[in-house]
């Protein structure tokens, strides 16, 4: 079976087993649960239909989401005004409104015949794609959230901002591996909780100065998040390079765990050494894949004169020693260094980092 097809063939029994724990009780937990589950299907249906050449939309989905967005709206304000001190006449008419709402929530979601949903989704065949043809699926979903980077604190943009993230994340969880999931899914809470503040600012006038101050310290971690998310960028480029990514085997799909494999070193390379050079951070990403099938005219015609040559000098030559090669290293400049430091931090050599440190 073709993972996306699993991904689908999960996110549904995920799905269901959400319903019915719904169904038997309307609380925040399980709406929550409920909600996150719709929108991995979501996203499940979006790469399955790019992958089957069909728009694939179950309206259901989109049903429940709207009657549940309600319920979840007015916990989110009613937390928010307890943090802050209460006010009982919002907390009151909150509380009227969260009782309507889940009223016509559940009544909505008897009305949903999930085994229709169900059949519709398991009729789906996904074709067999190589990882060149999920690259870019994954690729379009990245331009997409780039759109949004210079959002500033523009409330809309922002939303728009995090809807894009959560498909590109979810995405990147069905179809592979990357090092900065963790770092997505923070910047999805923090643009949500961002979210929320505009959300409760618009419709109420009470706490404005403490929740301002909020979200302006919110937004200030913005840039940070953004640009660890703006890091898979290279990864992508250097994953078209390899022929292993134009097969269709089942290895090949494992893309992001091939060009991730260097994350850790690329992170080291920027918090640790300090390093804000992005040719020299692109090198610590493409520093092994020469060892494949990828030339050192294809890294440069992508990444530049200056990223292939650091690529082509960072690794020891065939017939090199070690004297030799530290000697070459030290000749041609604190770059190469820089590399093979982060390499030693990476795969834990305490010797090799010892003794690159005394260059």
């Amino acid at each position: 079976m073709p993972r996306v097809e699993k991904a689908l063939e999960e996110s549904l029994e995920k799905f269901l087993g959400c319903v019915e724990k719904t169904k038997k009780d309307v609380n925040e937990e399980n709406v929550h649960d409920l909600r996150v589950s719709i929108r991995r299907l979501r996203a499940a249906c979006y790469l399955a239909g790019r992958m089957s050449g069909k728009k694939i939309k179950v309206k259901e989905l989109k049903k429940i989401m709207r009657a549940s967005g309600e319920i979840r709206d007015c916990h989110v304000v009613l937390r928010m005004i307890r943090d802050l001190g209460g006010s009982q006449g919002i907390e009151e008419l909150l509380s009227l409104k969260l009782q309507k709402s889940t009223d016509d929530f559940r009544k909505v979601l008897e009305s949903i015949d999930v085994g229709k949903v169900a059949k519709s989704i398991r009729g789906i065949r996904v074709r067999e794609t190589n990882a060149f043809d999920t690259l870019k699926i994954i690729a379009d979903l990245f331009l997409k959230f780039r759109a949004f980077e210079d959002a500033g604190d523009d409330p809309y943009v922002l939303h728009r901002m995090r809807i894009s993230l959560k498909r590109l994340r979810y995405s990147l969880e069905f179809i592979g591996k990357v090092g900065i999931l963790k770092e997505m899914q923070e910047l999805q809470q923090l643009l949500g909780e961002i979210h929320d503040i505009d959300a409760f600012l618009e419709r109420f006038g009470v706490y404005e100065e403490p929740l301002k101050e909020r979200r302006r310290a919110l937004t200030s971690k913005l840039p940070q998040l953004v640009g660890i998310v703006n890091s898979i960028e290279p990864f992508i480029k250097v994953s078209m390079l390899t022929q292993e990514f134009r097969d269709a085997s089942e290895e090949a799909m494992e893309y992001a765990e091939y060009s991730g494999q260097n994350f850790k070193c690329y992170m080291i390379l920027k918090n640790e050494l300090g390093v804000d050079d992005k040719e020299l951070l692109e090198a610590a990403i493409l520093k092994d894949v020469l060892k494949g099938s990828a030339t050192e005219e294809e890294v440069k015609e992508i990444f530049g004169e200056r990223v292939a040559w650091l690529v082509s000098e960072v690794n020891e030559k065939e017939g090199e020693s070690k004297e030799e090669f530290f000697r070459r290293l030290k000749a041609d400049g604190r770059d190469l260094v820089l590399l093979k430091l982060a390499e030693a931090k990476q795969t834990n050599d305490e010797e090799l980092f010892r003794e690159l440190s005394a260059i």
